[in-house]
């Protein structure tokens, strides 16, 4: 079921092996107006019980790296929901098209801002994916 779509993103529950995922595709990165979107959708995580949400590159083009401020914004939105996260959301995974250094600085600097108190990994391809959330 599709949650809220741009031409930057995609929000949706998703079926992945049996198992229901928030699922973020991602075309490029979020703008202002996708992350309000996405803060407006962060109570539908209050109808799912031990769920996992997968962050999932979709585009044809490479990710840029986005500018520190809207590093600073996606973390904040973690941070504002962070008990919510924290007892619904058993892990946030991460999957690139390609592992790169731009991809794991990227992800290191997000999970440096946002501190999560669940497992976050960065994983490349669909069969990690997979993986990781089998381990969840």
């Amino acid at each position: 079921m599709v949650l809220f779509e741009s031409p930057r993103i995609l929000l949706s529950w998703k079926e992945i092996d049996a198992r229901t995922v928030l699922w973020l595709g991602m075309r490029q990165v979020p703008n202002r107006d996708d992350v309000d979107a996405l803060e407006k959708h962060m109570a539908d995580l209050e109808s799912c019980d031990n769920c996992a949400v997968v962050v999932e590159h979709i585009g044809d083009s490479p990710m840029s790296l986005p500018e520190m401020e809207d590093f600073q914004r996606y973390a904040q939105l973690l941070f504002d929901y962070d008990s919510l996260v924290a007892s619904k959301v058993q892990a946030i995974i991460v999957q690139t098209q390609v592992s790169n250094g731009l991809a794991q600085i990227g992800f290191d600097i997000f999970k440096m801002l946002c501190r999560p108190r669940v497992v976050m990994e960065l994983v490349q391809g669909p069969d990690a994916m997979r993986a990781a959330l089998s381990q969840v």
